[in-house]
């Protein structure tokens, strides 16, 4: 029966926290509903995060339709993500193996922004219950948990950072599940919670994974200490949690293996280790916080993510230090402080971003932090407030009244700082925002209203100007409308494509590219056989206008170019040595390369990770693709393998044999491979030790 009651009343709190967050929704969110604005953020949700959930969509039903027909088909490789581009590599830091993206599986042009507004809402909802439920196992108070799960939900990570990023939501979500997984370590119950957790963390990404482990670093020696445990029993705790962590890593190493590979192999460069870690600047503490700008919400360049604390939680801090002295309270300050000369110091944001870069992304762990402190510090007063009123016939009606209030304040609070951000008497955040009515405009393209290209059947790339002056930032819409085009916006980037990119621009564009706008020679040399534009042509030279299309009420004017042959050609004997793709005069020596060769392309199919292409060469001659080189490629001719090498423009090559040659380009990523033999390996790992130690297990 106690169990019942205790399974009831569990229900009924995530039913009473589930009240409060819908309220605070409508209410909060208001501004953005009452304008029918979606939670897609016109800048690096639009640009970024809305196509990657698209796409993940798209791949998800693909998937779906090749079982239904019998054919089980997982491509590696898209030449429609920028200018070809490892899948899991480029994506999973947008959500591409984050589990809760299976629901994009139900994407389409219609429902498209409904259904990423929701994702963002239900993740939002779901970090509240992940911390309802770590908070639960230290027996905190119900209504002082619920309040601490609202504070760590609209927090400034979650509403600033999520909304804009919304896998950042991830991180609020399996962090407490995390920190539980360790807790039940500790207590010698078992590791599937920590083990699942882990998993979970690896397949949305490295990013945030990392962050997290630098806390565990911390947070289970000390919880160790607190446990009066021998130092032989310290060790074998952490012993198990590192094999616990290790097997939650293997069990998602298809995506994880390959995204490593793919950060490792892009163009992100930072300052070398020794220059951060020896420079004293970064040691010397900065105390200036500004308190105002903690308590509210403010929509800056740059953003704080730290902010959107509510006001009692700064309280529950000061009457934290007036509590009876216990091992509880001790571990809170010990945490609180080493938080606090965290954040002071300038080294730790080096070191929560593995020393490549330095920002706050890692202060989710602050308001983590103050949430359990809340819970704590409440349910203590709690007590006090028990015996306080012990004489008193209505002591639980006036203390229920008490933490009704406290509750109340907090609502409050939430609504304020939400509406500071939103309304417009406040910062008037919903500019930023898309209506939903408009939505499809930023997804669509004029691409997809030509006739010309639409019945073009043959492979090539599509170049643009800008899509839109709405947002001014179209570069990941080709991979969600199914063609080939140049330019693209991501994290992690093939190093190779970027330096085409930024040797071209004569400077660094940071992960993305705008193509070579009307460039002939540059567009040739990058299988680009329509142009698109806005505005008529100054200079068409080496263009054919051949139609004109109305997209969102604007007229654009299609372009043929002229001098185009296709995304592969045959080069002629003879070394090209060093290419500039800056020197004019190097990719005119290429274009004459490519039309002195005596071979010729004659047939040309890309499917997946396969290109497949007939030639002719005469001796010595090279089958240049026009795809950026990537230590993935594998290529055959004539069903000999050889070494694709790198080309012109960083493209990738391969010599041919005189006369007739049948040449084939793989793309087959090693680490999905060693990922899947590692998940399968674990998972056969975690079955034995649940058949022979289902207690600890």
């Amino acid at each position: 029966m106690k169990k019942i009651n205790k399974s009831r009343m569990r229900y009924y709190d995530i039913i009473v926290y589930t009240i409060l967050f819908v309220m605070i929704i409508l209410i909060g969110y208001y501004p953005l509903w009452s304008q029918n604005l979606s939670l897609v953020w016109n800048i690096d949700g639009l640009g970024q995060y809305y196509p990657a959930f698209i796409y993940t969509g798209k791949y998800l039903q693909e998937i779906f339709i090749g079982i239904f027909n019998g054919q089980l088909k997982f491509p590696s490789f898209d030449l429609a993500i920028g200018m070809g581009e490892d899948i899991i590599g480029s994506l999973n830091y947008y959500g591409f193996g984050d589990p809760l993206n299976i629901f994009a599986i139900l994407v389409n042009d219609r429902n498209a922004p409904y259904l990423f507004s929701f994702m963002i809402v239900f993740r939002m909802w779901l970090s509240g219950l992940s911390l309802i439920k770590y908070l639960s196992n230290f027996n905190l108070d119900k209504v002082a948990v619920n309040i601490s799960a609202l504070a760590y939900v609209f927090c400034g990570f979650s509403v600033m950072g999520g909304t804009r990023y919304v896998e950042w939501l991830s991180v609020l979500i399996f962090s407490p599940m995390i920190l539980l997984g360790v807790e039940k370590i500790i207590y010698n119950k078992n590791f599937t919670l920590f083990i699942v957790s882990v998993m979970y963390a690896a397949l949305c990404g490295f990013y945030f994974l990392f962050m997290i482990s630098v806390v565990l670093a911390f947070y289970l020696p000390i919880r160790l200490l607190f446990q009066k445990k021998s130092f032989r029993i310290m060790i074998l705790e952490i012993v198990k949690s590192i094999f616990a962590y290790t097997v939650g890593i293997l069990l998602a190493a298809p995506f994880f293996f390959p995204t490593l590979q793919s950060y490792f192999l892009s163009e992100r460069k930072s300052e070398p280790i020794q220059n951060i870690v020896f420079n004293s600047n970064n040691y010397i503490p900065n105390v200036s916080i500004k308190f105002d700008k903690l308590i509210s919400l403010q929509a800056v360049e740059p953003p704080n993510f730290l902010s959107g604390i509510i006001i009692l939680e700064l309280l529950a801090v000061v009457l934290l230090l007036f509590l009876p002295n216990n091992r509880r309270k001790l571990q809170c300050l010990i945490f609180f402080v080493i938080t606090f000369v965290a954040y002071s110091l300038p080294i730790t944001g080096y070191l929560f971003n593995g020393f490549g870069q330095t920002n706050d992304r890692w202060v989710f762990i602050v308001h983590l932090l103050l949430s359990g402190i809340l819970a704590y510090v409440l349910t203590e007063y709690r007590k006090i407030l028990e015996k306080e009123f012990a004489q008193h016939k209505s002591k639980g009606k006036k203390i229920n009244i008490i933490f009704s209030l406290t509750g109340l304040m907090v609502f409050l609070n939430i609504i304020i700082n939400l509406w500071g951000v939103y309304s417009s008497y406040g910062y008037d955040w919903t500019k930023e925002f898309i209506a939903y009515e408009n939505s499809e405009v930023y997804t669509n393209s004029p691409v997809n209203f030509s006739t010309k290209v639409q019945k073009d059947s043959e492979l090539y790339r599509v170049s643009n100007d800008i899509l839109t002056g709405i947002n001014g930032r179209p570069e990941n819409v080709a991979m969600i409308n199914d063609y080939y085009g140049l330019s693209y916006w991501f994290s992690v980037i093939n190093n190779r494509s970027q330096e085409i990119v930024d040797q071209y621009s004569q400077s660094s564009l940071k992960w993305r590219s705008y193509g070579f706008a009307s460039h002939n020679t540059m567009n040739t040399l990058s299988g680009v056989k329509y142009y698109f534009s806005k505005e008529p042509l100054v200079d068409p030279t080496g263009y054919q206008l051949i139609e004109n299309v109305s997209f969102n009420n604007q007229n654009w004017f299609v372009y043929k170019n002229v001098n185009f042959q296709s995304i592969a050609f045959v080069l002629s004997e003879g070394e090209q040595g060093r290419f500039a793709i800056n020197n004019p005069e190097d990719r005119e020596l290429l274009i004459k390369s490519r039309n002195d060769a005596d071979g010729k392309l004659e047939d040309i199919v890309y499917s997946g990770n396969t290109f497949e292409i007939k030639a002719s060469a005469s001796l010595g001659e090279k089958l240049l693709l026009l795809v950026p080189y990537h230590e993935n490629w594998n290529a055959y001719v004539n069903g000999k393998k050889v070494d694709p090498r790198i080309g012109p423009m960083n493209y990738m090559y391969v010599i041919l044999d005189n006369g007739e040659n049948s040449v084939r380009f793989v793309y087959s990523n090693p680490f999905i491979k060693l990922g899947l033999i590692s998940s399968i390996l674990a998972l056969v790992m975690c079955i034995i030790f649940y058949i022979y130690f289902k207690r600890s297990f």
